[in-house]
């Protein structure tokens, strides 16, 4: 490994360093700028990515738009009574709604919704 920087190696064993990944984003979203580095699939978790309930379904459609693989997202009957993750949560009775409006940014590009794994 002599002459390599860390930089050099984080790209070369692993996603590249946040300053290039972060440089590439405006060139089509994250999920298809990961599509290009590694085989495995792209999962995004917008209810932790955003810690609060009404920016998760905004997050989920954006990444249903460019290609993600999956999405995963916290539901419960009552958010506020959860044991944890209350504010990022999803209302269950709001859940059909929600995947039916990711289904439609999914469509966007070429993807369907798939049964849920469990």
């Amino acid at each position: 490994m002599t002459g390599m920087t860390t930089a050099d190696f984080a790209h070369e064993s692993g996603p590249p360093p946040p300053y290039k990944l972060a440089a590439s984003r405006a060139r089509g979203g994250e999920p298809s700028i990961l599509r290009g580095l590694t085989h495995l699939p792209v999962v995004v978790d917008p209810s932790h990515a955003a810690g609060r309930r009404d920016l998760v379904e905004p997050l989920a459609m954006a990444a249903a738009a460019v290609g993600a693989d999956g999405i995963v997202v916290e539901v419960h009957p009552d958010p506020d009574a959860a044991p944890c993750d209350g504010p990022q949560t999803l209302v269950l009775d709001d859940f059909a709604r929600f995947a039916a409006r990711v289904e439609q940014a999914a469509a966007l590009n070429g993807k369907q919704l798939g049964v849920p794994v469990g």
